[in-house]
């Protein structure tokens, strides 16, 4: 659980203070387009190693599917 702002000592101040020293250069780095546009994609998409991530798991998942004797397709699905 976080400090409450009265709780901080001096390091929590210096912390603090880097942190939003990083994400204004960060900000002020990147136009409102790009940035945005690169948000998205990470949140909605995922990066190139989570898509190849994803792919490598269904590919996976598809060769080794197998259904096993009397068994049901709907019983699989669901």
């Amino acid at each position: 659980m976080p400090k409450k702002k009265k709780e901080w000592n001096e390091e929590d101040r210096r912390s603090t203070k880097l942190n939003s020293k990083g994400m204004h250069r960060l900000f002020c780095a990147f136009g409102p387009n790009e940035y945005s546009r690169d948000k998205l994609e990470v949140t909605h998409e995922g990066t190139n190693q989570v898509k190849k991530s994803k792919v490598g798991i269904l590919t996976l998942n598809y060769e080794t599917f197998k259904m096993k004797p009397k068994e049901d397709i709907k019983v699989i699905l669901d």
